[in-house]
């Protein structure tokens, strides 16, 4: 007798019942994207800094990992957030989509 599951007549394997359709188009999530650049792009340096001890809260890291991520550039802690934003945003919008079906 050998480990596993044993194969039935008729009986497919893969569990899932197929494709999901996604939530959004690729034009919508380049449109988010730019959206996230743009409300970046116009913060200050204070708001940035601000903005960016938010996202390393959200992150959850301790102050060890966290310290590196401060003495990055200004530009590419602007980088950081709008990548951030764009998936925090891209969360929200599969929750709401997984919550209709």
């Amino acid at each position: 007798m050998g480990f596993g599951w044993s194969k039935k007549p008729g009986r497919q394997m893969g569990g899932a019942p197929g494709p999901l359709s996604r939530p959004h188009s690729e034009a919508d999530f380049s449109e988010l994207d730019e959206n996230a650049h743009m409300a970046i792009d116009n913060m200050n340096e204070d708001e940035v800094n601000s903005a960016f001890e938010k996202m390393l809260d959200d992150m959850n890291l301790s102050e060890e990992k966290k310290e590196p991520l401060r003495l990055q550039p200004f530009i590419r802690k602007k980088e950081m957030l709008a990548m951030h934003m764009k998936g925090t945003v891209q969360v929200i919008i599969k929750n709401k989509f997984f919550s209709t079906l």
